[in-house]
C-alpha cells in the first residue's frame, strides 16, 4: 500500500497540530506526505519545518513541505500539491520507479485509521471509471457530537481519495470556488461526472474534530450558498447526480 497513495495536508504556519497529522498519514501508509503551508505570517516563518524536522529526518523522502506566502486558498493549495505529485511521478517514470496512483486529500482534524484508508483503496480499485471515494463524518466538539450539515453528503476534501489519472484528465480545482465560499470538491465532482467518470461514498463515519471557537453553522450556511451557486453554473448535470444532491434544497 505504501507505493499507491500520497497524502495532501493543508495548514497554517502557526498550527503545531500538523505534527500529529503527518504522524497519522505516515502510520496509515502514505508513500508521500505533502504539506502546503499558508506561510504569510512573519512570526511563524519556518515553524512547520522546525516542528517536523525529526519526522523528516526519520522518513527520508516521504515528507515534502510547500510554503505559500502569496495566493494561498484551499483550491490553490490543492493544485500546488497535485503539481508536486505530477512532478514526482514524472521523475519516477524516468527512473523506472513506481508512481503514485492515488491521492488522499485530508484535513488535520480528521481522526482516520489505516482500516479507513484500506477500505477506500479497495473501493476505488474496483472500477477504472471510479475517480473519487469519499466518506461520511461524525462531528465532535469538546468530546460531544456536533451536526456538520447537509454540505457533507458528497465526497469532500475533508477526506477524499482521488485517482491521480482523473486529475490529469480534467485538470485541477477551480479557484472560482474560493470566491464563492468553498465547495471546490463539489465543482470538481461535477466536472468528473461530465467527463463520464464516477464517485462513491463509503458508509464509514469518521470522527471530525470541530474547534471549540469554530462556528460550524456559519460555515455551513456559507457552503450551502456556494453549492447553489456552483450548481447554477453547471446546467449539464445528469439527473442521477442532481438526485444525489437534492436533499440540499
Amino acid at each position: 500500500m505504501e507505493k499507491k497513495f500520497a497524502t495532501v495536508l493543508r495548514t497554517w504556519s502557526n498550527n503545531a497540530d500538523i505534527t500529529k497529522s503527518v504522524k497519522r498519514a505516515l502510520e496509515v501508509g502514505a508513500g508521500l506526505v505533502i504539506i502546503v503551508v499558508k506561510d504569510d505570517d512573519p512570526m511563524h516563518f519556518g515553524c512547520v519545518e522546525a516542528w517536523l524536522e525529526g519526522q523528516i529526518n526519520a522518513n527520508s523522502g516521504r515528507i515534502v513541505i510547500l510554503p505559500m506566502r502569496f495566493g494561498y486558498t484551499w483550491s490553490n493549495a490543492l493544485n500546488y500539491a497535485f503539481d508536486e505529485i505530477r512532478r514526482h511521478n514524472l521523475v519516477a517514470a524516468v527512473k523506472g520507479e513506481s508512481r503514485f496512483e492515488f491521492v488522499l486529500n485530508v484535513s488535520n482534524e480528521v481522526l482516520y485509521t489505516r482500516e479507513d484508508v484500506e477500505a477506500m483503496l479497495v473501493e476505488i480499485q474496483k472500477d477504472e471509471k471510479l475517480a473519487v471515494v469519499g466518506t461520511s463524518f461524525q462531528g465532535r466538539k469538546s468530546g460531544n457530537p456536533v451536526e456538520l450539515g447537509k454540505s457533507y453528503i458528497h465526497p469532500r476534501n475533508t477526506m477524499m481519495l482521488v485517482r491521480f489519472s482523473a486529475y490529469q484528465a480534467i485538470g485541477g480545482y477551480s479557484p472560482r470556488c474560493d470566491q464563492l465560499g468553498g465547495q471546490e470538491d463539489l465543482d470538481w465532482l461535477i466536472r468528473l461526472e461530465q467527463a463520464g467518470l464516477r464517485w462513491s461514498m463509503l458508509d464509514r463515519r469518521i470522527a471530525l474534530l470541530v474547534g471549540v471557537n469554530f462556528d460550524q453553522p456559519t460555515k455551513e450556511k456559507r457552503e450551502l450558498k456556494a453549492i447553489v451557486d456552483i450548481m447554477s453554473m453547471n446546467a449539464e448535470i445528469s439527473f442521477a447526480f442532481s438526485k444525489a444532491l437534492q436533499r440540499l434544497y
